[in-house]
C-alpha cells in the first residue's frame, strides 16, 4: 500500500490492478468485496463433501460474506492495468478483502488478491495488486449464477504457510451458493444446489429428529416450502437419545453418532481370536445374528461413515448360513495388520412392521487379549446383549 500523492485524487481506497509481470491482458475485472464470517469455507461442487476423506487438519480457511454493487464489475478495452476506486464512504460495509478477476474475451485468465485492505476519509491510499495466472485452486460458482450473486474461492498456499489454504467469498444469506437460504438450508456449508428448484435431500449430511431418527433432510425451496424438513429414515437405538447425555442431537449425524455411540453400552459384542499378541485376524469374515428377533434384510453401516474406520473398512451383508445374521468382512490395510483396540459399528435393516424406515443395532468388534491367542484354539464368540437393544420407533 501507498499514499497517492497528487493533488485531485479523491480521498479514499485504490486497487491498482496490474498484469503486466505475469503477461495477463484483461478486457473484465471483477472486484469480489467481502466483510469476514468466520473460519470455515463450504463444500462447492468442485469440492464436494466426501465423509470417507478427513481435511487436512492444517488448513487454513477464511470465509467472507459479499458486498456487491454495479461497479465492482469492471470492463475496459483491452489492457494490462486498471485502476479502481473505493470512496470514503465504502468503509461502513466492514469489508477487509478483495479477490480480483480478470477475464478477457469472458474466460478468466488472472487472479489476485488483497487479504486485508482499510477505506479511510483522511487521504487517498493505493493497494498495488499484481495479477498471476488463472490455477486449479479457483472455482466459480452458485445457483442461480448472476454477476452480483456468483460466489468465488481460492486454494493456493499463501505466503508465510506451509500447507494450501482456502478463502471464499460467498453470499451473506446462503454461504454454499445453492439458492438455498441460509435458515431454510439444511447444511449451509455443503452446496445442494439443483437448477430445475427441486428440493435437495442430503443422506450423510442430514438430521436427527425428536423420534431419535436419522433422517433425510430436505432443503426449502420456492418450489417447496419456506422451512426445512427431517423426514425419518433410520431409527436409533433408544440409548442414542437420553436426555441430558454429551451427545447433542442438533449436531450433524456423522458428529452425533460418533458420540451417541459410545453410549451404547448394551449390545452386540463379538470377541475375535487373534494370531498371537498383536497378531492379525484369524478370519476377517464374521457371521453375526441380529439382535432382537431382527432379520438382516439389506444391511446397511450407518457408522462410521462408509465403514471406514482409520485403516479399516467393515462391509455387511445377509449371511447366506442364517438368514437372520449378518455376514461382517472386516478389511484390514494388510491380511495380518493388527485389528483396533474395539470397533463399535452402527447397523441399520429393513423393518419388517415399517418397511420405508430402517431399525439399527449395534456390534463391537473386539481382538481377543487373553489367551488361547492363536487361530487353532481360539473360538469367536458372539455375546447377545441381556436385554433390549433395538430401537422403540414409534
Amino acid at each position: 500500500m501507498c499514499a497517492l500523492a497528487a493533488c485531485d485524487a479523491r480521498n479514499g481506497t485504490y486497487f491498482a490492478v496490474d498484469g503486466e509481470a505475469a503477461g495477463i491482458t484483461f478486457d473484465q475485472l471483477e472486484f469480489f468485496l467481502g466483510k469476514d464470517g468466520g473460519g470455515t469455507t463450504p463444500y462447492t461442487p468442485g469440492s464436494p463433501f466426501n465423509p470417507a476423506v478427513t481435511p487436512a487438519p492444517n488448513e487454513r480457511q477464511r470465509l467472507t460474506k459479499r458486498v456487491f454493487s454495479d461497479s465492482d464489475v469492471q470492463t475496459t478495452p483491452e489492457t494490462t492495468s486498471l485502476t479502481y476506486f473505493l470512496p470514503p464512504e465504502f468503509a461502513t460495509t466492514s469489508s477487509s478483502y478483495v479477490l480480483v478477476v480478470a477475464s478477457r474475451g469472458g474466460v478468466p485468465v488472472g487472479l489476485a488478491e488483497v487479504e486485508s485492505f482499510n477505506v479511510f476519509d483522511d487521504g487517498a491510499y493505493v493497494y498495488e495488486v499484481a495479477l498471476g495466472p488463472i490455477d486449479a485452486g479457483f472455482e466459480r460458482w452458485g445457483v442461480p449464477m448472476s454477476p452480483a450473486g456468483d460466489c468465488v474461492r481460492w486454494t493456493r498456499r499463501r505466503e508465510g504457510d506451509v500447507a494450501p489454504s482456502t478463502y471464499a467469498v460467498v453470499r451473506s444469506d446462503d454461504h454454499d451458493c445453492d439458492g438455498s437460504r441460509s435458515n431454510a438450508d439444511c447444511d449451509d456449508l455443503n452446496f445442494c444446489g439443483d437448477p430445475a428448484g427441486n428440493a435437495c435431500a442430503r443422506r450423510v449430511t442430514g438430521c436427527i429428529t425428536e423420534t431419535c431418527d436419522v433422517g433425510v433432510c430436505i432443503d426449502a425451496t420456492p418450489l417447496t416450502s419456506d422451512r426445512k424438513t427431517c423426514e425419518p429414515k433410520v431409527c436409533l437405538p433408544d440409548a442414542f437419545c437420553v436426555a441430558g447425555d454429551a451427545c447433542r442431537e442438533t449436531d450433524a449425524p456423522l458428529d452425533f453418532l460418533a458420540c451417541a455411540v459410545n453410549l451404547a453400552a448394551t449390545h452386540v459384542e463379538v470377541l475375535m481370536p487373534v494370531k498371537g499378541v498383536n497378531g492379525g485376524l484369524c478370519t476377517h469374515t464374521i457371521e453375526v445374528p441380529a439382535p432382537d428377533n431382527l432379520r438382516c434384510n439389506t444391511p446397511m453401516i450407518e457408522w462410521p461413515p462408509l465403514g471406514i474406520a482409520g485403516t479399516w473398512k467393515v462391509t455387511a451383508a445377509r449371511s447366506t448360513i442364517n438368514p437372520d445374521g449378518c455376514t461382517f468382512d472386516l478389511i484390514g490395510p494388510t491380511v495380518d495388520a493388527p485389528p483396533p483396540a474395539q470397533m463399535h459399528v452402527v447397523v441399520s435393516v429393513d423393518g419388517l412392521v415399517m418397511p420405508f424406515r430402517r431399525t439399527s443395532f449395534v456390534v463391537g468388534f473386539t481382538p481377543r487379549t487373553t489367551p488361547p491367542l492363536d487361530c487353532m484354539t481360539g473360538d469367536l464368540e458372539v455375546t447377545q446383549p441381556s436385554e433390549p437393544t433395538a430401537p422403540t420407533c414409534p
